[in-house]
Parts: C-alpha cells; sequence; structure tokens
C-alpha cells in the first residue's frame, strides 16, 4: 500500500515538473507583439519557474547534506558569480551607473537576473 501512495505521489510531482517545464518554454517562445497572448504565456512561465524550484526543494535531503553546507556551496555557486557576472553586464548594459540602478539591475527589476532572485527567495521560504 505505502508503494502505491509513493508512486502517487512521485506521478503528481512529474506530473507537475512537465507543467512547469512546459510553461517556461511557452513564456520564452515570445510573440513579436505585445499581445494578450504573450502576456498570459509570460506569466505562466513566471508560475512555471517558482513551481520547479518549490519541487526541487522539496526533494533536496536536508538530513544528509545539512543547511550550512547548503547555503555555504550556494554563496559559492550562485550569490558569488550572479553578482560579478550581474555587475559586470549592467556596467556594460550603459545604464545610469547609481547604487539604486544597479540594486534593481541585480535584484532581476526588468532584467534577465529575476529568476535568481525567485530562486533566493524559494531557498529563504523551504528553510
Amino acid at each position: 500500500m505505502v508503494r502505491n501512495t509513493d508512486y502517487n505521489i512521485s506521478s503528481v510531482f512529474n506530473s507537475a515538473k512537465v507543467l512547469s517545464i512546459l510553461s517556461v518554454i511557452l513564456a520564452h517562445s515570445k510573440l513579436n507583439d505585445d499581445s494578450f497572448y504573450n502576456n498570459i504565456a509570460e506569466r505562466l512561465g513566471c508560475i512555471g519557474v517558482i513551481t520547479f524550484l518549490f519541487i526541487s526543494g522539496y526533494f533536496y535531503n536536508i538530513s544528509k547534506y545539512g543547511i550550512q553546507s547548503f547555503f555555504f556551496k550556494r554563496i559559492k555557486t550562485i550569490i558569488i558569480p550572479w553578482l560579478f557576472l550581474g555587475t559586470v553586464v549592467f556596467v556594460f548594459s550603459r545604464k545610469e551607473l547609481t547604487l539604486i540602478s544597479w540594486f534593481n539591475w541585480i535584484i532581476g527589476n526588468g532584467t534577465y537576473l529575476y529568476y535568481l532572485t525567485i530562486l533566493m527567495l524559494c531557498y529563504i521560504c523551504i528553510f
């Protein structure tokens, strides 16, 4: 009986992952106009990213790796490259070079870096 329950949970998560991936693909297949369908596709993509990140976090084995190891690894592999490369792209993007505009750029306010902010918020919510 336990196996059947595990299978049902696994199939639900796998279905959610597939729908999340498809929604992200839909969001990245932009139309050349600002149509209603393009706006819906963008919103679905954002929901798909968040859903996929939460599902991935759900399966993280915290008892095996530990919280401290998890966050140190994320600092080294995500946050440092995010800040460094985000700053490099910001400087070369010819934006106004102020601390506020840099911060908005890094947190993804109107930039491609938005998903890293979402990822970090998901990590904080999980723990």
